[in-house]
């Protein structure tokens, strides 16, 4: 007699889902509290998987006022842990509070009336101690004090009568100098007054035979002179230069330009110590207006490289960089129709968009974004908080929304240094996505641009 193959013709039931086993149809599995059955053979895709739709099919599914108790419960229980955590943890800094004022209100007492001779704690007496060796000290006044490298010892009330009569005596000097100015010529008195003059505006300080500083002297009172008639052969690297401010303009050699036409005023200082010298070069045009210095080892005959110093003009621009040394602006922001990015001098790049997300299948929404300027390496995308929020134009609530920081619901796929596939999976309870539903989604990828 022929024999006929049936096949499986009952369910068979395989216990808790395990993603390393291979089902086949009519076995029958339980994830996350409820019961699935396999509908085609498969192996490492579940019922709660992307796609698991495709090979499992729900045989009890939980309400939702199932869900909602449970979570609530799980919720009450956790509050309650905590409540009695909190309870514990104020109790013992009750206790820890009483201890320590107790403690404080001992120390208090001792500080005020311990014996005379012994110690509070090491090299610590009580006020009641002081006031007993003040006491036998017997009054101030009585001292006898002697006059610094001196002899001459009185008593310090003695001191403070002898003080007074020296102050009594110098009133009496300053009134006999002011009688005196008032006999004296006074044209002897205006010349005097045109010394002071001369020096208040820096002429020339001290008579005219023997000036002691003239006008100009240490760039004081006058235009700093010209750098050619002190830097050998118009080049920066001189530390034979007095320090100084002095006017540059020409060709100039090893100057923060380079070798080149260098216009703008430098500073000269020099160490007294280890013969160092700081420059500061200060460009006079209008939009290059920036800031250099540098430092020099006079001794070893070493300039160091020359370094911009950021500014208000200069802290906002175009960012770049030589070998990883930053050469540009601190920081730089722009956009396209792809995005907007910002860059820093570190070599940290972040740009963000609106990213519109369509259907791809009952189970999710995805994109393919394009960033608005490439990474050196892939970037790390994330979604913002608020991530999709809309859908045909109508906002989401409640239990359709889609989550942005669940893991199970937010999948960034293919990222590269150019752009990122992402992809938002629905939540188990919401409804389907259906054909020509879409979203909007703000993305966010933080990487290097160098």
């Amino acid at each position: 007699m022929p024999t006929l193959n049936l096949g499986r013709v009952r369910f068979n039931w395989r216990g808790e889902y395990n993603p390393l086993a291979a089902y086949q149809e009519y076995d029958t599995v339980k994830a996350d509290g409820q019961s699935y059955v396999c509908i085609g053979d498969v192996s490492g895709v579940g019922p709660l998987d992307p796609d698991g739709e495709l090979y499992w099919d729900s045989m009890l599914v939980r309400g939702a006022d199932y869900n909602e108790a449970r979570d609530q419960a799980l919720q009450a229980a956790t509050g309650a842990e905590e409540s009695a955590t909190l309870a514990g943890t104020h109790a013992n800094d009750s206790r820890e509070a009483a201890t320590e004022s107790a403690g404080s209100m001992e120390m208090a007492e001792r500080l005020a009336s311990e014996a005379e001779g012994v110690e509070v704690s090491p090299g610590q007496f009580s006020a009641y101690h002081w006031y007993k060796k003040a006491e036998a000290l017997g009054s101030p006044n009585e001292f006898d004090l002697t006059a610094d490298e001196t002899g001459d010892t009185r008593k310090a009330r003695q001191w403070m009568a002898q003080v007074l009569a020296n102050q009594h005596q110098g009133n009496d000097n300053a009134q006999a100098i002011a009688q005196h100015l008032l006999g004296v010529d006074p044209h002897s008195q205006y010349e005097k007054k045109i010394a002071l003059k001369a020096a208040a505006y820096r002429e020339v300080v001290g008579p005219n035979s023997e000036p002691l500083m003239a006008k100009g002297a240490f760039g004081v009172g006058a235009k700093a002179p010209i750098a050619t008639d002190y830097f050998s052969s118009a080049n920066f690297n001189d530390f034979n230069v007095p320090d100084g401010g002095y006017t540059v303009a020409g060709t100039w050699l090893n100057g923060p330009l380079g070798n080149g036409n260098h216009t703008g005023l430098v500073e000269v200082k020099g160490r007294v110590f280890g013969n160092h010298t700081v420059q500061v070069f200060r460009n006079r045009s209008i939009a290059n207006s920036e800031i250099y210095e540098r430092w020099g080892d006079g001794a070893n005959n070493v300039w160091y490289p020359w370094q911009l110093v950021y500014k208000q003009n200069n802290i906002v621009g175009t960012v770049s960089q030589s070998g990883g040394m930053p050469t540009g602006a601190v920081l730089q922001r722009d956009s396209n129709s792809f995005g907007e990015w910002t860059k820093w001098a570190d070599g940290t790049m972040e740009c963000w968009s609106y990213v519109l997300v369509s259907f791809q299948a009952t189970n999710y929404l995805q994109a393919v974004w394009t960033y608005p300027q490439p990474f050196t390496g892939s970037g790390r995308v994330t979604p913002e908080a608020s991530a999709v929020s809309y859908l045909d134009g109508a906002a989401i609530a409640g239990s359709d929304r889609i989550s942005a920081f669940d893991p199970v619901n937010y999948v960034c796929r293919n990222s590269t240094a150019s752009g990122a596939t992402v992809r938002f999976v629905k939540q188990a309870s919401s409804p389907d996505f259906v054909s020509g539903q879409t979203g909007t989604v703000k993305l966010r990828a933080v990487g290097r641009w160098y």
